[in-house]
């Protein structure tokens, strides 16, 4: 089920792949009763990796070659993704209610957590260290789809914002004439390029489309946070914030945005890369990734040696 063009050339998903191969997955009940399933690797400090719409906790398998030696990651599923259960019928989720599902998955643990999230789950991340900052080591962010701080009235970027808004308004329309596919088309070819959702196996189409619209709310949730610039100004956690430079001009501004808001951020921009890099490219997102959540666990540890 993991639907990424950035992959589509590759014989295998990670997805297909458990077909096959044991894949270690833990559940969980979540805050709201629902059965939330997460994937766990490797062995040290904890992480808390947070997947892309459409996406599953199990994407970020392809780090584990490189942080799995020091950190162990939990990724879980958000809900309605993967293995885990939808929201609970009769409710109107927000972004708060993805925040609170992580912030039950921090309470798990007896010390701070570090915290990753990419594209979706970075602006689910985002959220979840404003409310809960004193559980969190440190956040990384891979360009997060903060897509309401693109609002004018929040110092945003108007044109950028009905860019979004029209992308968010056609999938809805092709879902509401029964065309689900050129939904999932136009949200492919949005974030990767045009014509990578035909270059996709008939497989992963089909589980894109199905998807469509908890892909559509996810820009609904994002669009509609009421997170404040001056939240983000008083975050004191430190963050690595990176962006790819041939990733879609909207999720660049946001993290231009951001990098101007949070106080104790750094903001590297990686060369030749996309959005969908943490999947495509793992390695090399990885490199950057590893020093700084490394120096962030020495800072952890020589605070609790005090």
């Amino acid at each position: 089920m993991t639907p990424f063009a950035a992959i589509a050339a590759n014989d295998r998903s990670p997805a297909d792949a458990g077909a096959t191969m044991q894949i270690p997955i833990q559940a969980f009940v979540g805050p709201r009763g629902t059965l939330v399933h997460q994937f766990t690797a490797g062995d040290g400090a904890p992480v808390i990796a947070l997947h892309c719409s459409g996406g599953q906790g199990v994407m970020w398998r392809g780090m584990l070659p490189w942080l799995g030696d020091t950190f162990r990651l939990h990724c879980p599923d958000l809900y309605g993704y993967g293995r885990s259960e939808p929201f609970p019928a009769g409710n109107r989720m927000t972004l708060d209610d993805e925040a609170e599902l992580v912030g039950a998955l921090l309470r798990r643990f007896d010390r701070p957590v570090h915290l990753i999230g990419h594209s979706y789950g970075g602006a689910v991340a985002l959220r979840t260290a404003i409310d809960h900052a004193t559980r969190l080591c440190s956040l990384t962010l891979y360009e997060p789809v903060a897509f309401h701080l693109l609002r004018p009235e929040l110092g945003g970027h108007a044109p950028a914002l009905h860019q979004i808004q029209i992308l968010a308004a056609d999938m809805r329309t092709a879902y509401l004439r029964d065309d689900a596919t050129t939904a999932a088309r136009l949200f492919i070819d949005y974030w990767n390029e045009p014509g990578s959702f035909d270059r996709m196996t008939l497989q992963r189409q089909a589980a894109l489309i199905v998807q469509v619209p908890r892909l559509w709310l996810d820009f609904v949730l994002t669009l509609g946070c009421k997170t404040m610039p001056a939240s983000y100004r008083s975050l004191k956690l430190p963050v690595l914030l990176l962006s790819g430079m041939r990733s879609p001009g909207t999720v660049r501004l946001i993290a231009d945005r951001l990098a101007g808001l949070l106080p104790a951020v750094r903001h590297a921009i990686l060369p030749d890369l996309g959005h969908m890099a943490p999947v495509s490219h793992p390695d090399a997102v990885a490199r950057v990734m590893l020093p700084f959540l490394r120096a962030c666990e020495t800072s952890h540890q020589q605070r609790a040696c005090a």
